[in-house]
């Protein structure tokens, strides 16, 4: 292989001063050793649990600086707020990670479910102490601290918040065997709010090895350990290092989806993705936190930190191919090698007889095969470490060639007929030409017969349940990523910089326009599945023409009749007048 050009060397250079920089910016690499290193002997969950307490635990001390924050012309009580309800959806997310898999139909109990009685295989550590999280404590200082000086309104407001916090920490976390170990501070968080303590927040008897599981030190570091010399600095990073942790997870929820589509477990691989489409409009909402930013702090801030971006995030890059992955086991299921090979071979035998002996008439393909309603596609399991490779190329339409191909498959009949047309002209083709028109015209029959498999499995769902829902939730997904993450990242730009505002890249192509994001959120991740739709859609409105509005028409015939059936308006008065009630 040849050595990069000089440009392409600069370029990749380039990109790795970019990705280096955010994540020392943002303090990601310390976070993430420890979703690398689990203590857990044989992990299940382990880091996405450390992971998605990160993010909460960096929300704490969000909060702890809000309260703190001194700054008269900015309005602390929405940002607390907002901040708070961040931590309440963190809560619920992780309990579906945990625990979601007793909410599945062909699951008795969760190998990760820490509902079930302790021990079990792969179960977390645990120890009858109470465990302490410094960032919890920043928070209970902080209110400590300021209770006195907030105004009624902001009291009550603090009151509020408290209440959901600790409401959520229990509705989510209290059907767990073993406690979480911050039952205490829970109980210090409401006293300092001016609430009292309640028993369901005592520390248990066994808990988990909270400190050893998330090292919430590690975390509060990010804050202790550097000087902040702008206002919107911590919140800026701390926004995106959550971003991460969440990151994180989203892509473990995939590879276990990836896994569970190539086995053939369609349902389960689908609640997975479900969890994953979750995630993404988490994470839409969570960046946009940032639009509470004082504009004027923040672009101070802004000059500073030109030579990077959220460009420099490998796990935001790695969404839209890492999902488009997901629809190769869909595809492989509603293929038939064994037709497909069928197919090549009259396409080929046809290609002779035009090659050698003249046009001939076209093969006749018999009707397509059935297929299995759960088939799994050719199995591909990952490997242990295998499930999160978080590195990609830069944002582009697609990184998934072959899916995005397939959005032509409604142009392969007048392919065909093309080919089939030119007769005598393929008589005096090169062979190499004849060759490449031939691969052609078998991945334009290929194209059709996907596109075909696809139309039956959302016709009769019924028949091929499993392969529906997992399509279902690949669009779900799709949402998620598009107008719950992509989409929410544009706004938040725009309503920070501006849209005609660039961006804070080193490189042309991550300093660039604001609007040039649009292409993040227009460019579908799943075309394919919206030609189907399409497809289907016209063919049951022709399939059902003699109904067309037959229920509005109805609704309208039964108005009609009323009006009929009621007497004209001279008439009632005439009977009201003479003491007469219709």
């Amino acid at each position: 292989m040849a050595p990069p050009s000089d440009h392409l060397q600069k370029w990749l250079v380039a990109k790795q001063r970019v990705i280096m920089l955010y994540e020392e910016y943002v303090h990601l690499i310390p976070l993430q050793k420890i979703w690398q290193n689990p203590v857990t002997e044989k992990p299940v969950l382990e880091p996405c649990f450390a992971a998605a307490f990160h993010g909460i635990e960096l929300c704490f001390l969000l909060l702890a600086e809000f309260i703190s924050d001194d700054r008269k012309y900015v309005f602390r009580r929405p940002r607390i707020e907002m901040v708070a309800s961040d931590i309440q959806k963190q809560c619920m997310l992780l309990t579906e990670v945990v625990d979601g898999e007793l909410e599945e139909d062909s699951a008795l109990i969760s190998r990760a479910s820490l509902t079930q009685s302790f021990p079990f295989e792969a179960c977390p550590p645990t120890t009858k102490q109470a465990s302490h999280s410094p960032c919890l404590q920043r928070l209970i200082d902080a209110i400590t601290l300021t209770r006195d000086e907030m105004t009624v309104a902001e009291r009550n407001s603090l009151i509020k918040v408290v209440l959901n916090i600790t409401n959520t920490f229990d509705s989510s976390f209290s059907r767990w065997t073993v406690g979480l170990g911050l039952e205490h501070q829970l109980n210090e968080l409401r006293v300092a709010a001016g609430l009292e303590e309640e028993a369901r927040f005592r520390t248990r008897a066994r808990n988990l090895d909270y400190a050893q599981l998330v090292q919430p030190q590690v975390v509060e570091a990010t804050l202790s350990a550097e000087e902040y010399e702008h206002e919107e600095d911590f919140f800026f990073r701390t926004v995106h290092l959550g971003s991460e942790c969440w990151a994180f997870v989203v892509h473990n929820r995939i590879a276990t989806a990836q896994q569970l589509a190539e086995e053939g477990q369609w349902h389960l691989a689908g609640s997975r993705i479900i969890q994953a489409a979750k995630m993404l409009h988490y994470l839409g909402d969570h960046i946009l936190m940032l639009t509470s930013m004082n504009l004027r702090d923040y672009l101070r801030l802004k000059v500073e930190i030109q030579g990077t971006s959220g460009e420099g995030s490998k796990a935001v890059k790695a969404f839209r191919s890492k999902l488009e992955n997901l629809f190769q086991p869909l595809l492989d299921a509603i293929s038939f090698h064994d037709a497909f090979s069928d197919t090549e071979d009259l396409l080929e035998s046809s290609f002779s007889s035009h090659s050698i002996a003249g046009p001939t008439s076209s093969p006749s393909h018999g009707p397509r095969p059935p297929f299995s309603k759960d088939t799994p596609g050719p199995s591909r399991t990952l490997q242990p470490g295998q499930e999160s490779s978080l590195h990609s190329e830069e944002a582009a339409p697609s990184s998934n060639g072959q899916a995005h191909a397939l959005t032509s498959a409604h142009h392969t009949a007048a392919t065909l007929e093309r080919s089939a047309s030119k007769g005598a002209a393929g008589q005096q083709a090169s062979p190499a030409a004849a060759a490449a028109a031939t691969r052609q015209d078998s991945g334009a029959v290929r194209a059709r017969e996907r596109l075909q498999g696809l139309l039956e499995v959302y016709e009769e769902p019924d028949s091929h349940a499993g392969l529906y829902n997992y399509a279902k939730a690949l669009e779900d997904v799709e949402a998620g990523l598009l107008a719950g993450f992509f989409y929410k990242h544009f706004s938040l730009a725009s309503n920070v910089i501006g849209s005609e505002s660039k961006g804070t890249g080193y490189m042309k192509s991550t300093n660039k326009a604001i609007a040039a994001l649009k292409a993040t959120f227009q460019t579908p991740v799943y075309p394919l599945l919206d030609q189907v739709r399409s497809d289907l859609g016209a063919k049951i409105d022709e399939e059902l023409a003699h109904l067309k509005g037959r229920i509005m028409d109805n609704i309208e015939d039964n108005i009609e009749a009323k009006k009929a059936r009621s007497p004209s308006p001279p008439l009632l008065r005439r009977l009201c007048m003479h003491g007469v009630t219709p």
